[in-house]
């Protein structure tokens, strides 16, 4: 009894989490360094690694997107019976998209956040 309560309260804890993309984009004193008007694409890149998406604006600018997103399952997902109705996840989505002018220098940056919930009958 007590080595299946070890395995499942383990389990619990190993496989609650997911994560995928840069993390670099919640790190406020990497971001910091981006600098309009000075930085460039190699610096940009330097600093937060290679972009999710890569995209162009009707002018002509480049714009690098990325993404970072997490999500936590609920400890309550792992009850017997009663997990599947009042378990579930939390989520959390960070963007930050950097345009570049022609000369690859950055232009304009942004950072946005999207929280969710989702699995169980009360989200």
């Amino acid at each position: 009894m007590k080595k299946t309560f070890l395995i499942a309260f383990a389990a619990c804890f190993l496989y609650g989490c997911a994560t995928t993309g840069s993390q670099h984009i919640v790190d406020d004193s990497k971001v910091a360094q981006i600098q309009k008007g000075s930085s460039t694409k190699e610096d940009v890149r330097f600093l937060l690694g290679s972009p999710t998406k890569v995209d162009f604006t009707d002018g002509g600018f480049e714009v690098w997107e990325y993404v970072y997103s997490k999500s936590q399952t609920r400890a309550t997902s792992f009850l017997p019976y009663v997990g599947a109705v009042v378990g579930g996840s939390d989520s959390i989505t960070h963007t930050l998209t950097v345009q570049f002018t022609d000369e690859g220098v950055v232009n304009n940056i942004g950072r946005g956040k999207v929280a969710g919930k989702g699995g169980s009958v009360f989200d």
